[in-house]
């Protein structure tokens, strides 16, 4: 095992292009969701560093769209990490045959994707803060899903016992996504346990760093919510989700800015998203919105789009249906110029606690799946 996260890394990348194990011994990697946030990211690095047998992380997310996540940059420069080191989906093309492969999923508990659809039957184990689709059997090891503000916290927790091989650089890069996530520990709806004993732990041994807990919190925080250099498909990949339920296929795209701001990157925005969705062979497509207002108030909106006017029209009015009650939604003052699909809708969304954690079981539940 490299003696530094930042030579565990780079050798990662190196080591893929070698032959597979001679040995018969299975390739272990652990990858993050579709999204690639900082979470997802920085969870299977730390799990991949941290495990006792060699594991490699992916990211899970094409490297050209790294660029689109500057807060990854930030926080990486703590630990002399670049960014173009880290493993992406481009460089898996000589990965072994399904079988001779062993998959640790972090924050996600549902292997998505051309890699799912190839290899979900090699997932050995799982750590997740979502609600638990029942894909990976009871007999992963570990699997562990508990609600946790970050889920960095949970796979920090469980690495705990070898964390011999960590140091102040590796606590920096876990404390990243935690403070991001419980917006830096002061979000009473987030914050659990889990974190608090993750971030006494990681600031534990970053004793005598002259740490300030607020000044790096805001760093890594104004990184990401700078989107000024993005246009809007940027800025809709960035944090994107989608899943396939029955014959529907659904995204989320999650924006820490408001509807009102993505209306200047486009002249002509639901047709922008439309493009983006189209791309994607979408029928249903969400942009979910957070974001403090002027006045100091934390604001969640939600946007839906049916893409057509059959089977899915009659889906999307289901989940406007329960999200009313749900998660609140009262009519947006917001207008929405719209002439290119066939139905379109922006609401502000009362229940703020509720993030794409909780609003895509719902949409999967009015969309016909079992829970």
């Amino acid at each position: 095992m490299s003696s530094s996260l930042h030579s565990f890394i780079a050798a990662s990348k190196h080591n893929l292009q070698k032959p597979p194990n001679s040995d018969k011994s299975k390739t272990a990697f652990v990858i993050g969701n579709e999204s690639a946030d900082l979470d997802s990211i920085i969870s299977a690095v730390v799990y991949g560093f941290l495990s006792p047998s060699p594991t490699t992380p992916i990211a899970n997310i094409l490297s050209s769209d790294l660029a689109l996540r500057p807060e990854l940059a930030a926080l990486f420069k703590h630990a002399d990490i670049e960014v173009k080191d880290l493993v992406t989906l481009d460089n898996l093309h000589n990965l072994p045959p399904p079988g001779d492969t062993e998959w640790t999923l972090v924050d996600h508990n549902a292997f998505q994707g051309s890699l799912g659809n190839r290899y979900s039957k090699d997932v050995v184990g799982l750590i997740d803060h979502h609600v638990d689709e029942e894909k990976v059997p009871s007999s992963a090891k570990p699997r562990i899903i508990e609600k946790a503000g970050s889920c960095t916290s949970l796979v920090v927790n469980f690495c705990r016992p070898n964390w011999g091989k960590g140091d102040a650089k590796t606590a920096m890069i876990a404390l990243g996504p935690i403070l991001i996530d419980t917006h830096n520990m002061q979000s009473k709806d987030k914050v659990t346990d889990h974190d608090r004993e993750a971030v006494e732990f990681l600031e534990g041994k970053l004793s005598g760093q002259n740490f300030d807990r607020d000044a790096f919190f805001a760093e890594i925080n104004n990184a990401k919510t700078n989107l000024d250099g993005m246009d809007l498909n940027g800025i809709l990949r960035k944090d994107y989700k989608q899943w396939i339920v029955g014959d529907f296929t659904f995204g989320i795209s999650s924006v820490v800015k408001p509807i009102s701001y993505l209306e200047t990157k486009a002249e002509k925005m639901i047709e922008s998203m439309k493009s983006f969705a189209n791309d994607r062979d979408l029928d249903i497509y969400a942009v979910m919105t957070a974001y403090t207002n002027v006045q100091g108030e934390f604001v969640r909106e939600l946007l839906l789009i049916s893409l057509n006017d059959g089977k899915a029209m009659e889906k999307v009015k289901k989940i406007a249906e329960m999200g009313s009650t749900e998660l609140q939604l009262e009519e947006s003052g917001t207008k929405i110029a719209n002439s290119c699909v066939p139905w379109v809708r922006v609401w502000r969304q009362k229940n703020v606690e509720a993030s794409r954690k909780k609003v895509a079981p719902l949409m999967r539940k009015a969309l016909g799946a079992g829970f």
